[in-house]
């Protein structure tokens, strides 16, 4: 079956399936057909959906390395800081949920100065951030750094902060919290929400600026 740019087939079935019921059209033997031309669609389709995904690498983006190169210049510890977030984002949504212990455990920086350098990360409007299960949800914006389908790219933690009300932004963060799931119970210990260990680069744990 071949994919045409934009085009769900199963869709394209299903339109027809409610064509012919609506018409009264719809016997035994094109029900059966259209069905099972319903179910194979669907089978092909999920296989490109797959083979669509970035699997073990997260893509930086011209506007991306652009942070980077100004952070590493002007601000090492916010580098630190938005790398060890941007290499940790679920693919759905470009967002980790993280304490600040966790963070900081993670850059080898106090968790006061993971709140500084995120102030300033938010301020410059390179992250957004909000609050989630005792926690906090990182959000990196897509069109920097990216690690999930490009068609997911509407639906990034960061976009649709910027964009949503408060009471639509608070309906989707639960959905977020749902999908990428709540820190685990030794989070609170700065353990839990960041599994990789500090890198041997960067910035003092004292360092603030």
């Amino acid at each position: 079956m071949p994919q045409l740019k934009g085009t769900r087939w199963s869709e394209k079935w299903a339109d027809l399936y409610a064509k012919h019921e609506a018409a009264g059209t719809l016997d035994d033997t094109r029900k059966l057909l259209i069905t099972r031309k319903i179910a194979h669609a669907r089978e092909v389709e999920k296989a490109w959906d797959e083979a669509a995904k970035n699997h073990g690498f997260t893509q930086v983006y011209q506007k991306g390395w652009t942070i980077i190169a100004k952070l590493a210049s002007e601000k090492p510890g916010a580098c630190k800081l938005y790398a060890a977030i941007a290499r940790r984002i679920d693919p759905r949504f470009g967002a980790l949920i993280a304490t600040q212990e966790a963070l900081g455990e993670a850059c080898g920086m106090h968790p006061r100065n993971v709140r500084i350098h995120a102030d300033y990360l938010e301020k410059e409007g390179y992250i957004v951030r909000f609050r989630a299960a005792g926690a906090t949800a990182y959000c990196v914006d897509p069109a920097a750094v990216w690690c999930g389908r490009n068609t997911q790219k509407d639906e990034a933690a960061f976009v649709v902060g910027v964009l949503q009300s408060k009471s639509e932004s608070k309906d989707f963060k639960v959905k977020v919290l749902g999908a990428i799931g709540r820190p685990g119970p030794r989070a609170k210990k700065g353990k839990a929400a960041v599994d990789q260990p500090a890198d041997d680069t960067g910035t003092d744990a004292k360092e603030a600026a």
